[in-house]
């Protein structure tokens, strides 16, 4: 699921959350990396099931204008589960519309024949940026 810890504002840091898989996990061969996807524009893209393992009914909502990926948390086990966003303090910025989605890939290594397993996608978000 898409949170948030802040509202977008100028001149304010805009911090989106992420709730869902984020594991690094090199014993099983696997990580489920999560990245924030911010669009200027909503798309509402049907994700077909390309592999047996993706999960039915994804879609992605924003333009994919920006992905941000997430790095490990200081433990090496997880993904980070926060992106601050630094708005500047630009006057002509005031009201203008971004679209969030976390995707979340899940990968799995170390095996012959493993790669890609499956992306999942998260609620969106519409964020309107104040003052």
């Amino acid at each position: 699921m898409i949170g948030h810890r802040s509202l977008p504002r100028l001149g304010a840091n805009f911090d989106i959350t992420y709730s869902g898989p984020h594991a690094i996990e090199p014993g099983l061969g696997l990580t489920e990396q999560p990245l924030l996807v911010i669009g200027a524009t909503r798309i509402d893209l049907p994700i077909p099931p390309l592999l047996v393992t993706q999960p039915p009914r994804c879609t992605l909502y924003p333009s994919p204008d920006v992905v941000v990926p997430t790095g490990p948390d200081p433990s090496g086990r997880a993904f980070v589960t926060t992106v601050s966003i630094p708005i500047p303090n630009v006057a002509s910025m005031s009201g203008s519309v971004v679209y969030l989605q976390w995707a979340t890939t899940r990968i799995q290594y170390m095996f012959v024949g493993c790669g890609p397993l499956w992306v999942v996608f998260s609620d969106a978000g519409r964020a309107v940026i104040g003052t």
